[in-house]
């Protein structure tokens, strides 16, 4: 009985260690290093805070350089690498005594997709396929006074759900099991879409209660005092399924309703909530220089 418990405590302990994210240590005295399998091409970095506060340079196919561009403390961001076939993340902390100067992912820490139809997460043992959810085209219809937020519109014959399922960008992260990419961006006359996907890599089923989109606009630039303002962003919902089952994928595809203007540092925030169902929170925010790279323009 006792070998059991015991067995059963170091089994949790591993699971606990293994869900944590990598955290990597910066400093602005100090380069630090960062490998990725050699399978994998790295094809750019994505930082979390503006590059006046920390940068990185790609020093090799796969090694990347990473450090503080200032000598403030500043609070905890985020890393992306992002690679031909797969995806690196891992948080960012400042400190500039740090004496570790080297970190290397491994193959189990990947989050691969496969030439913009799919992508999937790679544990030790499994490898999950992920299927969009939304798989029937919504091509020649026309979809009539789709209600959200207090507002209406109507969408022509162009919409096509096929083209939202490509994967043109995998902008995201994973948090509380559940995966949030998103994977298209575009732009038609005056009107913006965006759509993304959500895995769920948990046991349990994600409730899509409602999504909050922000724009978030710095004005302070002193970095202890730094708090975005926040802007209502009206959106449609084109596709929105409810719930995610443990396992499944589910697409995404929203419209704003009004333009906007998205200038350097600025970015918007998207936030999915299962309200009083889960409570589980999934935030993200796509950059000003994500955007505009990934947005494509439908003629």
């Amino acid at each position: 009985m006792k070998v059991s418990i015991f067995l059963l405590v170091l089994l949790f302990i591993s699971t606990s260690i293994k869900a944590q994210n990598k955290s990597i240590v910066i400093s602005a005295f100090k380069v630090v290093y960062v490998k990725v399998p050699i399978e994998f091409k790295i094809e750019e970095v994505q930082l979390g805070m503006e590059e006046k506060y920390f940068s990185s340079k790609i020093v090799k196919s796969n090694l990347c350089a990473v450090q503080a561009n200032t000598n403030q403390n500043l609070p905890p961001s985020n890393i992306s690498i992002v690679c031909s076939n797969g995806l690196f993340q891992a948080d960012i902390t400042v400190n500039h005594g740090t004496l570790k100067y080297f970190y290397e992912f491994s193959k189990d820490e990947v989050i691969l997709f496969n030439e913009g139809k799919e992508f999937y997460k790679n544990d030790s043992n499994v490898v999950v396929s992920v299927e969009v959810g939304y798989k029937e085209p919504i091509k020649n219809k026309t979809l009539k006074t789709v209600e959200n937020h207090d507002a209406k519109s109507t969408v022509g014959d162009w919409f096509d759900n096929i083209e939202f399922q490509k994967d043109r960008c995998l902008l995201g992260t994973i948090n509380n099991q559940i995966g949030f990419y998103v994977n298209n961006i575009m732009s038609k006359g005056e009107n913006i879409y965006i759509s993304f996907k959500m895995k769920n890599f948990s046991n349990l089923a994600y409730h899509c209660e409602f999504l909050q989109t922000f724009l978030l606009t710095k004005q302070k630039k002193n970095i202890a005092t730094i708090s975005p303002d926040k802007e209502v962003l009206s959106y449609e919902s084109l596709v929105f399924p409810k719930e995610i089952k443990p396992g499944a994928s589910e697409l995404f595809i929203i419209q704003f309703n009004n333009s906007f203007s998205l200038a350097k540092g600025n970015s918007i925030q998207l936030i999915m909530d299962e309200g009083e169902k889960g409570r589980r929170l999934i935030d993200y925010s796509l950059t000003q220089k994500s955007f505009f790279k990934h947005m494509i323009n439908i003629e």
